[in-house]
């Protein structure tokens, strides 16, 4: 569980100080979605404690969702949590953090059992939009690696490089391609093997 890789701290702080600009007295609310995210919720955590700010953290699991959306009657899978709303509503920051699982959870699960919890869960989501900033972010582990069909030291490389980016940079970059894009109602790109246009609807146009 706990990890000596540096990058962990790298990408808590580009979440705490960067992302969310957490400030001294804000309270943070930390979703660790399957065991897997600890190291990043470690990082998150003492982020926020040396900006000042007050961390709470919070499991969440689609393996316990499956014994719930197994064994629950109607009512408890309509059920809103209200620990988890009460949650966003305290909190000034809120740092969904989803570590990879199988795909296939949920495989055997009935289809109207399904949306009662998906009801649910969206009522949570609201609040998430609602009450504060909402940043989600998801970790690569060994699930991740098989689904991509490389090794665990690949996909890790390659969730860092996409992570840890020069971010100040890579806005200011954007900015200028929003620019540059003000009022065209067509786009065309052409890359290697690659054609794509469109074109925007406008008044009038089609």
């Amino acid at each position: 569980m706990y990890s000596t890789d540096k990058r962990w701290k790298q990408l808590g702080d580009l979440l705490v100080n960067y992302s969310t600009e957490v400030k001294p007295g804000e309270q943070v609310m930390i979703a660790m979605v399957e065991l897997e995210s600890y190291p990043l919720m470690r990082a998150c955590y003492e982020a926020v404690i040396k900006a000042g700010g007050y961390p709470q953290v919070q499991f969440l699991s689609e393996t316990l969702r499956r014994s719930l959306l197994l064994y629950g009657d109607e009512e408890q899978l309509s059920w809103v949590p209200e620990i988890e709303a009460h949650g966003m509503e305290w909190a000034d920051v809120y740092l969904g953090l989803r570590g990879a699982h199988n795909l296939a959870e949920l495989w055997d699960i009935p289809a109207n059992r399904l949306s009662l919890s998906q009801a649910a869960n969206g009522k949570i989501l609201v609040l998430a939009l609602v009450e504060n900033p909402l940043v989600p972010g998801a970790r690569a582990n060994a699930d991740f690696a098989q689904q991509a069909g490389v090794d665990l030291d690949t996909i890790m490389d390659m969730f860092f490089n996409a992570c840890l980016l020069d971010w100040p940079a890579e806005s200011a970059k954007y900015q200028r391609l929003a620019k540059a894009l003000e009022g065209a109602d067509q786009v065309h790109i052409t890359g290697k093997e690659t054609i794509f246009a469109f074109q925007s609807k406008v008044a009038g146009g089609v």
